[in-house]
């Protein structure tokens, strides 16, 4: 177990993660697989709830959300949302843009991307050793727990750069949430990997930006001529959530 870490203090993990770390915890033909419940929640709408999977393979790490489905040849098959490679520094995340980049389309992103402040408080969560740790990220304020007693710096979405595996976590408004429930050796039955790397975060905002912009146009126009459009949103008050600020 680390050293108690006394005092707070701002750590910023530029290429910190040693490979040999995670794959002290991977052996022949085995991955971790980490489990997380996750939810959303934004006042006047319903609560989503879903799970989440993180899967360590090597110097490489793979994030999906739900089960994922097994295939003609026994693989299971996920579409990863975000996928970390340790070797060589760099995130891939899925961007889609309907027509022009399909649910197929990634975009590369910094690794670590946070900076973050580790503070001097401690909680058990699932019967690991857990310290606190908050940052500010694309507009967001983020507060963490990584466990000590797990050193693998690693964690759900775009989450990394800490001493130990991100296992519950939220942002200041309470509107995402998530926290482990599982973690556990088990055999290499996924078949997982990413689509065509279409450029790196600052194209993907751009891009996204002008995207978005369209498509409040076109709910807008869609709602004027039909007021009783199911999937028009309210025009141009039609309100999105996103983990980044992708529109400033």
């Amino acid at each position: 177990m680390m050293k108690k870490i006394i005092g707070i203090f701002v750590i910023c993990f530029l290429g910190f993660i040693p490979i040999s770390k995670i794959y002290a915890f991977v052996y022949g033909d085995s991955v971790i697989k980490i489990t997380y419940k996750y939810s959303f929640t934004e006042p006047g709408r319903p609560e989503y709830n879903d799970e989440e999977f993180l899967i360590i393979d090597g110097n490489k790490s793979f994030f999906f959300i739900g089960e994922g489905k097994k295939g003609k040849d026994g693989k299971i098959n996920a579409r990863v949302s975000q996928m970390k490679d340790w070797e060589n520094h760099n995130l891939y995340f899925m961007g889609p843009m309907y027509p022009e980049y399909s649910l197929d389309s990634y975009w590369s992103d910094s690794l670590p991307a946070m900076k973050w402040t580790i503070l001097n408080q401690f909680l058990t969560i699932n019967n690991n050793y857990c310290q606190k740790a908050v940052t500010t990220f694309r507009g967001r304020d983020y507060t963490v727990f990584f466990a000590v007693n797990i050193p693998i710096q690693d964690g759900p979405w775009k989450f990394c750069g800490l001493p130990g595996l991100i296992v519950m976590g939220s942002d200041s408004k309470g509107i995402f949430k998530f926290e482990m429930t599982n973690f556990e050796k088990v055999p290499n039955e996924f078949n997982l990997g990413i689509g065509k790397v279409n450029g790196d975060y600052n194209r993907y905002k751009t891009l996204f930006k002008k995207w978005h912009l369209r498509r409040l146009e076109k709910d807008k126009a869609r709602k004027e001529a039909d007021p009783n459009c199911l999937g028009c949103g309210e025009g141009s008050n039609v309100r999105y959530v996103f983990y980044e600020n992708l529109l400033d």
